[in-house]
């Protein structure tokens, strides 16, 4: 037992399962795209292991193993690792919809040339890894047996396979043929955008975790559109009508494509009842979060309700 809790056993045990000599030498995201050839060649000597991603494609997933442990107490039979590190489902998620975004913001034509999806993720990957890492606190745990041709067994085996790179690669593809072929646009500044400029103003506040919303007045009676506006997260568009009764359409998503398309696939529509607007010696406050007993009801809406 003393033997096994020497530090030079954890050492070992960690350099044959974990890269750990990312060190110094990664000061920022980018270090992460371009591998050092030790970790290429470390990577390469465990091909039969790691033969299903390539070396580039394994980094977020070493970067982000923080700290190990050893439980020596079940003897050299029953070794017990502890990885901690940063969640891979976490990762994955977080770098697939920022690699989603990014592709977004391109012509159909440079979304699909040559392999741009793969390296848009391996780049969401890097930067989340990077921007992870400190808070990082999944503990994964690996039992070895030292008398084992392999000394690690399933347990290792999983932890690798928990970093599902392929699916969500395949996922983020899919989801990229979702998009429209039109490369989406910057939000417009919070604000008018069409219509009327005179009368009460009417403040429509977005909260900071929502998404952007497009929103028009129209009128209660005709259903003719007054004004229209954007609204960013975070954000007041303040919008001036004449006195008289509206209601709201708004379209709601997380990209912007332009008042043709919105927010494609994704747009949600949505309408209000009836919207009071007194004299413009009043002034208006409405902010887009659906709260139990607000006095604005709020139904579904689709496409056609803006045009």
């Amino acid at each position: 037992m003393k033997a096994f809790k020497d530090t030079r056993v954890l050492s070992a045990i960690t350099d044959e399962l974990f890269f750990t000599g990312f060190g110094k030498g990664v000061k920022k995201a980018e270090d992460l795209l371009t591998p050092s050839p030790e970790y290429l060649a470390w990577v390469n000597e465990r091909s039969s292991t790691l033969s299903s991603l390539s070396g580039k494609q394994w980094v977020p997933f070493f970067y982000g193993q923080i700290k190990h442990s050893l439980d020596v107490k079940g003897g050299p039979f029953a070794l017990i690792l502890k990885s901690t590190g940063v969640n891979m489902n976490q990762l994955l998620e977080k770098a697939k919809a920022d690699a989603l975004h990014a592709l977004a913001f391109l012509s159909y034509e440079r979304r699909w040339d040559g392999d741009r999806v793969d390296q848009e993720l391996l780049r969401a990957l890097a930067n989340n890894a990077f921007a992870m890492k400190k808070k990082g606190k999944e503990v994964f745990t690996v039992t070895l047996n030292v008398d084992e041709d392999s000394f690690y067994g399933s347990d290792y085996e999983e932890m690798l396979a928990a970093y599902d790179y392929s699916g969500t690669l395949e996922e983020l593809q899919e989801d990229t043929r979702d998009l429209p072929d039109v490369a989406a646009r910057e939000y417009p500044k919070a604000g008018w955008l069409s219509g009327s400029q005179r009368g009460t103003k009417v403040n429509v506040k977005a909260p900071r975790d929502s998404d952007a919303y497009y929103v028009q007045l129209r009128d209660y009676d005709s259903d003719a559109l007054v004004v229209a506006g954007f609204v960013r997260p975070g954000s007041t568009c303040s919008l001036r009508v004449p006195k008289g009764d509206y209601y709201f359409v708004m379209a709601s998503g997380p990209i912007w494509y332009g008042e043709e398309v919105m927010f494609g696939d994704v747009t949600e529509f949505t309408k209000t009842g009836l919207f009071n607007v007194l004299s413009s010696n009043y002034y208006h406050t409405v902010t887009l979060r659906v709260k139990k007993g607000g006095n604005l009801p709020v139904y579904g809406a689709d496409e056609d309700d803006l045009r």
